[in-house]
């Protein structure tokens, strides 16, 4: 292990990053603390409900070309014409679906307030999110722009303005007007790490016309369907799966298992985001099936350690984080954790394989997978609630985390390992 880390340049990448990584781990840390005070374990059941719905309405605003915008300005780093009309013709769509979307859900705020509400008294609030789609989507646009860049400094100090900025408003919500504040707060988050983004990206770059290509979007499509499929089907699968809790539990027991989701989407941001930057410009510029295998090997000879150990520390110190992070209303998190951690790491080392296909374009593939993904973890919470009640939400979540592995695995040796 110690020789892979002195050798790893995934390593020495993931240590310059590892500021604003360590910066939106605490502030993750201690927007949980502030639901937890300030919310209780239903508020944080809704606000998750008005995430996730975020989350897809994101997803759809930003075409899913994130990742094809990170490879093609990688791929294109020596062609400046090239680079400038892909970022122009990125930002002019994203802005136009985003705008298109708000809209839509402006003029329907009762329709989409039932649905992800059941009630219509947040109606003020949806109207309000098409502000946080735009800003939203156009903000993790710049985001990916910055690292196909590979403009390291500026995509660092992006992210840690983004954590902070968006700490400062969600927390001035949340004491001055409770539930309430807090969903607003939600809605303008991302508006000033925007205006920062801006300043960034167009400080050395000039707008000498405006540049769009058809062309280009045809070319960012292949990313489109993937990370659409992804970016619906995530979010929509914890909204299904938190109703089916809801409905066979109840309101606080769906708490639990966002403050569950919460812990782990935090102890899986250490373990992803720090090589986030580097793997998917990597494997996009990497042809050979040997040197491919050579960064899956060597990464798993990083992460695998390192998944065990913090696993084991976090198991056995679940009784004293979630006191730190929680109020006394979460602390039945304890008895749920264990299967939880299990498929945090499960779920890291799937991810590795999947950021290698998303590079590799595979998309009927990539799509196949994460729709058995989503269906089986619909299908075992339904199935494992039932019959063991809220510890049967980790425990499904742990079980589609072992059948998407295993899918990945298959996948990786069909396409690299049989190439040998």
């Amino acid at each position: 292990m110690i020789s892979s880390i002195k050798n790893s340049q995934f390593i020495s990448v993931s240590l310059k990053n590892s500021l604003q990584v360590f910066v939106r781990f605490i502030i993750g840390i201690l927007n949980i603390k502030v639901i937890a005070l300030f919310i209780g374990s239903p508020g944080m059941a809704i606000v998750s409900q008005l995430q996730n719905v975020l989350q897809i309405g994101v997803n759809i605003s930003n075409a899913g070309i994130n990742n094809g915008i990170i490879k093609y300005l990688a791929q294109y780093h020596n062609n400046k014409s090239k680079r400038e009309l892909f970022i122009y013709t990125s930002l002019f769509l994203v802005f136009i679906i985003a705008s298109l979307l708000g809209i839509i859900v402006f003029f329907m705020p009762i329709f989409f307030s039932g649905i992800v509400f059941n009630s219509d008294q947040y109606v003020p609030i949806i109207k309000l999110t098409g502000i946080y789609l735009i800003t939203t989507a156009l903000l993790n646009l710049i985001i990916s722009i910055l690292n196909g860049l590979k403009q390291l400094k500026n995509f660092i100090s992006l992210n840690i303005f983004l954590s902070l900025s968006g700490f400062a408003v969600v927390f001035g919500s949340v004491y001055f007007w409770g539930l309430r504040g807090m969903m607003m707060g939600i809605i303008f988050q991302t508006s000033l790490a925007l205006i920062f983004g801006i300043y960034l990206l167009f400080r050395k770059l000039r707008i000498d016309k405006i540049k769009f290509s058809t062309a280009v979007i045809r070319r960012l499509s292949k990313y489109s369907l993937m990370s659409v499929a992804a970016g619906i089907l995530s979010p929509l699968t914890l909204l299904l799966c938190r109703n089916i809790i809801i409905s066979h539990t109840s309101l606080q027991s769906a708490g639990l298992w966002d403050g569950v989701n919460k812990i782990s989407n935090n102890y899986i941001l250490l373990a992803t985001m720090s090589f986030s930057y580097y793997f998917l410009p990597t494997f996009s510029s990497i042809t050979s099936p040997t040197k491919i295998r050579k960064e899956v090997i060597n990464a798993y000879k990083i992460l695998v350690p390192l998944l065990l150990v913090g696993g084991v520390m976090l198991y056995a110190l679940r009784k004293p984080v979630v006191t730190v992070l929680f109020s006394p209303d979460f602390n039945g998190i304890t008895e749920i954790l264990n299967w939880q951690i299990i498929g945090d790491g499960i779920r890291v080392l799937t991810w590795v394989i999947s950021i290698l296909i998303i590079a590799k374009e595979k998309v009927t593939i990539y799509i196949g997978s994460e729709l058995i993904s989503s269906l089986s973890q619909i299908g075992f919470t339904y199935y494992f609630v039932l019959h063991m009640g809220i510890e049967g939400s980790t425990f499904a979540y742990f079980m589609e985390n072992i059948i998407s592995f295993f899918i990945m695995v298959g996948l990786f040796y069909f396409y690299w390992e049989k190439s040998k």
